[in-house]
């Protein structure tokens, strides 16, 4: 029997279209036996998706910093993002509900 914490869904399947506006980004760090470490993984983007409006984390893993919210908060545009093979993975929340933890290989900014 398949368990709902098993399935891997591609982003596009949840959303119709895969460009979202790009509002925060902050760094993700490793825990450790239930402790924040100073170790660095990757950045966590919140995004809101243009047809639903609604609001959500993407993480993308690795050190490298691809933009950072100095240039978010400074763009006279709001910017327009798309993720690289974007997975999201059901979860049980510590309350019982199920949430979705997403997760992307990369992030790249559209031309506005």
């Amino acid at each position: 029997m398949i368990k709902l914490t098993d399935l891997r869904i591609p982003l596009e399947i949840i959303f119709k279209n895969d460009t979202f506006i790009l509002l925060n980004v902050k760094a993700l760090k490793q825990y450790s036996e239930g402790k924040i470490t100073d170790r660095l993984i990757g950045y966590s983007y919140e995004v809101v998706d243009l047809g639903s409006f609604e609001k959500f984390q993407v993480k993308v893993l690795g050190e490298k910093e691809v933009i950072t919210q100095q240039y978010i908060d400074n763009s006279e545009n709001r910017l327009k993002v798309t993720f690289g093979n974007a997975i999201a993975k059901p979860y049980r929340s510590s309350n019982g509900n199920f949430d979705l933890s997403i997760s992307a290989d990369s992030i790249n900014v559209l031309e506005n």
